[in-house]
C-alpha cells in the first residue's frame, strides 16, 4: 500500500477471521464490544474493525500495539467510514475490503497526542 499525505497516516490490512473475538477484552473497553457486537455486518466484523483501527493509529504514531489498545477509543464503527478518538481529539478512519481482507486507513493530525 503507497499513501502520500501531509498528515500521519497508518495503514492495517487484516484477513477477516472470527480470531478477534477471543481476546476482545484485552483491546476493547466495555462500550467499543457494545459497538462492536451490533455493527450491521455481525459481531466478528465489528471486532475486526475495532482491531484493525487500533493497529493503523499504532503505526500512524508510532506506539506499540498495547499503547495503541488504551489510547485508542473507538466512539463508532461504519461499513466504510468509522470514528475514533485519541485523547480529545477526532480520528478520520476508513475501511474497505477486498479478497476476504479488511483494509483500513487512519489519519491523525501532525500534533495528536
Amino acid at each position: 500500500v503507497a499513501v502520500a499525505s501531509d498528515r500521519r497516516i497508518g495503514i492495517d490490512v487484516e484477513l477477516l477471521s472470527e480470531r478477534v473475538l477471543k481476546s476482545r477484552h484485552l483491546y476493547m473497553n466495555e462500550e467499543e464490544q457494545e459497538i462492536a457486537r451490533s455493527f450491521p455486518l455481525g459481531p466478528v466484523e465489528g471486532a475486526l474493525r475495532v482491531w484493525s483501527i487500533k493497529e493503523a493509529a499504532a503505526k500512524a504514531l508510532d506506539l506499540h500495539l498495547a499503547e495503541s489498545w488504551r489510547a485508542v477509543e473507538v466512539k463508532s464503527l461504519g461499513v466504510h467510514e468509522s470514528l475514533a478518538r485519541i485523547g480529545e481529539r477526532p480520528a478520520a478512519v476508513f475501511h474497505d475490503t477486498a479478497e476476504e481482507h479488511l483494509f483500513t486507513l487512519c489519519e491523525l493530525d501532525g500534533d495528536t497526542l
